[in-house]
């Protein structure tokens, strides 16, 4: 369910010009994934509906950094198959995830498969590699496996949904994370054995398409969807906060490449980067306006993001340390959502700045506005009055610091 609502644009000063190149691969279909083994083979995948023996998954690759691509012989069961997501394992074996349930597990370089597994009726739609061995996927209908050694054997994980699950991300071996449609969120602590479903009401009706730790070992995760939703944990997923995307376009994966550089895409083109470790998002321009639905990074510097219409771009600059203006930012959370009494707003602020805390129908028209002046630094909580709303969902926005947090909130 998509709810387009009135957004408030964030620029600052001196707006970047496009800082991407786009890539030729020779091929306009849509790759829904890329992934580099290091700085310079990379692969992008997605599916050619229009090839000579029919639709079916493709896989190009590149040996010199995106320059030049060059499309993998495929086989006869990757006919009708799109690969949703790719991933590299340390000995440079390819992972793949497709439609029917598939997984490929095959070195580049050769024509040969190591493994070819079908574990299901339903489409896979992401994976993970956490080494050599390990690997986990998930897809369609919350269907869910992992493998300990290579794809000879395969776990059925119990993922405790039906939606379908959009992205699944590690930090090791036993602790990982799982998003999916509805605003399905859910971690484990064991590899996969059991996942603990963490509710979260504010964001109840959101598609979650993306997840990722603000560096590899598990510090603050964060969470984006549909509608440029954005989540994040500064207490390991105790409480969440919504970020500034800037956008209302559809989120559909964000990473971070240090503990610092981090970038999100979606659709229409929309790139956004940090150099905060997420504490400040700035809209990086794109030189295609194509749904971007993947981004890689190859060594410690550059990125590549993938999309619709044989979209791949590379980044001009280090993405891990191109410093810009600083500027203050902001975080917000409304509880308890739903409510049937008071509602509260949470509005964390790394400097002073004045406050205001609208509430807003599904119309658009402010019916209620809440002004705070010179609100300190740090988390600061207000009451807002719901006793004269109706029963039905509405959007609290708030403002501070030039930036713009928008979430429904629902009145029992």
């Amino acid at each position: 369910m998509k709810i387009f609502i009135a957004a408030v644009a964030f620029f600052f000063a001196g707006a970047l010009n496009a800082q991407w190149d786009t890539l030729n691969t020779g091929t306009g279909i849509k790759f829904n994934c890329v992934s580099f083994a290091d700085a310079t083979i990379g692969v992008v995948c997605g599916l050619n509906p229009s090839t000579d023996s029919g639709a079916c998954g493709q896989i190009y690759i590149t040996s010199n950094r995106g320059d030049n691509w060059f499309l993998l012989p495929f086989a006869a069961h990757e006919k009708n198959r799109e690969i949703h997501d790719a991933a590299f394992t340390p000995e440079v074996q390819l992972w793949t995830v497709r439609d029917s349930g598939t997984v490929v597990l095959q070195h580049v370089w050769s024509v040969s498969y190591t493994s070819v597994s079908e574990l299901s009726q339903y489409s896979l739609y992401c994976c993970f590699a956490v080494n050599d061995s390990v690997f986990y996927c998930a897809g369609e209908n919350g269907i869910a496996f992992r493998t300990f050694d290579y794809g000879v054997t395969w776990d059925t994980m119990n993922s405790e949904t039906t939606t379908n699950i959009n992205d699944i991300y590690f930090a090791d071996a036993a602790n990982g994370w799982i998003v999916a449609d509805g605003g399905y969120l859910a971690v484990t602590a064991d590899s996969g054995s059991t996942w603990t479903f963490i509710p979260q009401p504010q964001w109840g009706f959101t598609d979650f398409m993306g997840f990722a730790y603000q560096d590899t070992v598990g510090l603050n995760p964060y969470i984006v969807g549909e509608a440029g939703a954005g989540l994040f944990s500064i207490n390991g997923g105790v409480n969440w906060f919504g970020f500034p995307t800037n956008t209302v376009n559809d989120i559909h994966k964000i990473r971070f490449i240090n503990t610092t550089g981090g970038l999100m895409c979606g659709d229409n083109g929309y790139i956004s980067r940090t150099i905060e470790g997420g504490g400040w998002w700035f809209d990086d321009p794109s030189p295609v306006a194509a749904d971007l639905f993947d981004i890689a990074y190859a060594g410690d510097t550059t990125a590549f993001i993938c999309g619709d219409s044989g979209v791949v771009l590379r980044s001009r600059m280090d993405i891990s340390s191109v410093e810009q203006p600083s500027s203050p930012s902001m975080a917000a959370r409304a509880f308890p959502n739903p409510t049937s009494g008071p509602l509260f707003v949470e509005v964390m602020l790394s400097a002073e700045s004045n406050v205001t805390v609208e509430i807003v129908d599904l119309l658009g028209q402010v019916i209620q506005t809440n002004y705070y002046e010179h609100v300190g630094s740090g988390v600061n909580r207000f009451e807002c009055s719901t006793g004269d709303l109706a029963t039905g969902v509405y959007f609290m926005r708030v403002v501070a610091n030039e930036q713009v947090v928008t979430m429904p909130v629902i009145r029992n």
